[in-house]
């Protein structure tokens, strides 16, 4: 399985690039062929374009780790010209970008995810059937804390785990989501899920989901604690992804059956 990396110089696409070149028996079914980023370069273990063209051209499939607009522009032109499988965990899509992804969908097979990682899809199966079971008279409310670089807040994995719980409870997301509260009349509403967001230092992500009744609380909670894991995920994701058909937009939930 060719695979190409767009985004190889951010965060992940650089953890991604040395997770597969320095564990060849382990991803023995994974041949990095590609990066792709706004500079060429290219040193002894890959070659890295600014062409997407000559990207596409070379791979069966792109994990992608990169922007918004980038990722949704590599969808449009591999649905145009190429027809490869796409993985990717690129956060901060607005609607109308999402909306994009979704037409895309129907043409070439395409993966995303606010998160990668396997544990934080469990988390958001947890959320799901704990915001059923326990009903609107629990409150809930989504803390999340990441390094001081990151652009996008909330998090793609705090809106992931809000609408997990608002598909629960079967209420659409966006009419019961209050992002931050301030000022003198801010009384919590009955089916609230709050979002409560925190930047700095070199925290990789800590999520926090709490359902709190009127005697008790339950909280479910994530703690990254090496980008690894978004990059095992990825690759968890590609090879699960490589021979399934378009025609909707998968997540990681398809690809860990849950």
């Amino acid at each position: 399985m060719k695979i190409g990396i767009s985004g190889i110089n951010g965060r992940v696409g650089r953890v991604l690039k040395s997770l597969i070149v320095e564990n060849p028996d382990q991803y023995k079914d994974i041949n990095l062929v590609f990066g792709l980023a706004r500079y060429a370069a290219s040193d002894l273990t890959l070659d890295v374009t600014d062409d997407a063209d000559t990207f596409f051209d070379g791979v069966d499939g792109v994990i992608d780790f990169s922007l918004p607009d980038n990722f949704v522009r590599l969808a449009e032109l591999n649905c145009d010209k190429y027809g490869k499988f796409m993985v990717s965990g690129t956060t901060g899509m607005d609607a109308a970008q999402m909306d994009a992804i979704e037409v895309a969908a129907q043409h070439v097979p395409i993966l995303h995810a606010g998160n990668m990682s396997l544990g934080v899809n469990l988390l958001c199966a947890l959320v799901r059937q704990s915001a059923a079971r326990l009903g609107v008279e629990y409150d809930i409310e989504i803390a999340e804390t990441h390094h001081r670089m990151k652009r996008d807040a909330p998090s793609g994995t705090a809106l992931m785990l809000g609408r997990a719980a608002a598909d629960g409870r079967e209420v659409a997301h966006d009419d019961v989501a209050v992002f931050g509260r301030h000022g003198a009349d801010v009384l919590r509403k009955e089916g609230e899920i709050g979002y409560a967001v925190q930047r700095g230092g070199g925290v990789i992500g800590a999520h926090d989901v709490s359902f709190f009744g009127g005697s008790e609380e339950l909280t479910l909670s994530h703690k990254a604690l090496d980008r690894a894991l978004f990059a095992e995920g990825a690759i968890f994701a590609a090879r699960w992804l490589k021979d399934k058909p378009a025609g909707r937009l998968y997540s990681m939930q398809d690809a860990l059956e849950i």
